[in-house]
């Protein structure tokens, strides 16, 4: 569980400067990102300046944030793998993109560094993952319990339901457990 939350906080600290670098600093994103005083430039590689764009991918950086914020406040199954798998639906295709534009990195350490920081956006929810399936794992009888549990209250409902209400139940009991008889 904490190395959960570990990696909950990377991804907080990650997504969070570059946030609210891009959205509230974005000219000084655009010129010098990552600002690690070694005269790297990622950013005004790839085109001119647009103010409007540097702050939306700045909004997006500090949504995601945000979102491993709340994670951490309520940290549950579900919330975890939403954060990591929201991270990952940004994460994957960005590292894809710089894959293959990897020239637009003007030096072999710019490629080193920033395909590498582009392989942990990648990485950590990866690992988010595989170790909330060994921390939240359910149980082989959950869903026979949460079956028995759905059946009982389809019963103390169905003297207040109609005929379609009962059947609406069914339908979704069957949906749900693949049972075809209650």
């Amino acid at each position: 569980m904490k190395q959960i939350k570990y990696l909950l906080l990377y991804l907080v600290f990650a997504n969070g400067l570059l946030g609210i670098l891009a959205l509230f600093f974005p000219q000084s994103f655009y010129s010098s990102f990552p600002h690690l005083g070694f005269n790297f430039h990622w950013i005004d590689s790839m085109g001119p300046f647009n103010d409007h764009f540097i702050r939306d991918v700045g909004a997006f950086f500090c949504a995601l944030a945000s979102l491993s914020i709340y994670t951490l406040y309520r940290f549950e199954d579900g919330t975890v793998r939403l954060t990591a798998y929201g991270n990952l639906v940004f994460s994957i295709p960005h590292l894809i993109y710089h894959i293959i534009m990897i020239n637009m990195f003007i030096t072999m350490m710019d490629k080193i560094l920033g395909i590498s920081s582009l392989a942990m956006a990648v990485i950590v929810p990866v690992l988010i993952l595989i170790l909330a399936g060994k921390t939240f794992h359910i149980s082989p009888t959950a869903k026979t319990d949460s079956y028995q549990s759905f059946t009982q209250s389809r019963y103390s409902l169905s003297n207040t339901n109609n005929y379609y209400g009962n059947r609406s139940i069914q339908r979704t009991i069957q949906k749900r457990f693949g049972k075809t008889e209650i």
